[in-house]
């Protein structure tokens, strides 16, 4: 199978890694959130990390549709 590409795609060490961030700020927030709020880390972590994935995904996608600008141009029209 082949993939359609829409464009150049950046090297892999420059996608953006949302999820992976995501992943690992939720499961630390999601543990403290567990301990204070639930009194159980398993619930906590759990919550965490599905919110730092969903996050970290939709920024995924944010970012892929609508890349940085790098050349000095203004963002907003004027």
């Amino acid at each position: 199978m082949t993939e359609q590409q829409d464009g150049p795609q950046p090297p892999r060490s420059q996608q953006p890694v949302y999820t992976g961030v995501g992943i690992a700020l939720g499961a630390g927030l999601g543990i403290a959130l567990g301990q204070l709020v639930f009194n159980n880390l398993p619930i906590g972590l759990a919550i965490g990390i599905a919110l730092g994935l969903v996050i970290g995904a939709a920024l995924d996608a944010r970012h892929r549709r609508n890349p940085p600008r790098h050349d000095g141009e203004a963002t907003a029209p004027q």
